[in-house]
């Protein structure tokens, strides 16, 4: 859950639900304000080798997070990483 607000306030977004164990487990979708979802996408997977949805909903972007046996806390800090660029 420290992640997802951690995401937001490095976003500069809000979050689309309460930050409890209740609405986040192991995935969170989290807003993300660009112009190029396609090329946000594939600058995450070619310079830092992050695969991830950028998914749209209503003239908006999100990407999701999942953090289950095949990622942890250090795939979530080099997203991080990446998102501060």
């Amino acid at each position: 859950m420290e992640n997802y607000q951690r995401f937001c306030d490095l976003l500069h977004t809000q979050p689309i639900c309460p930050i409890t164990e209740d609405f986040l487990v192991q995935m969170a979708s989290i807003p993300i304000k660009t112009s190029n979802p396609v090329e946000l996408k594939e600058l995450l997977f070619n310079k830092y080798k992050i695969e991830i949805p950028v998914m749209p909903l209503n003239e908006n972007y999100f990407i999701r997070y999942s953090i289950n046996a095949y990622n942890s806390q250090e795939d979530l800090d080099v997203l991080y990483k990446a998102c501060k660029i």
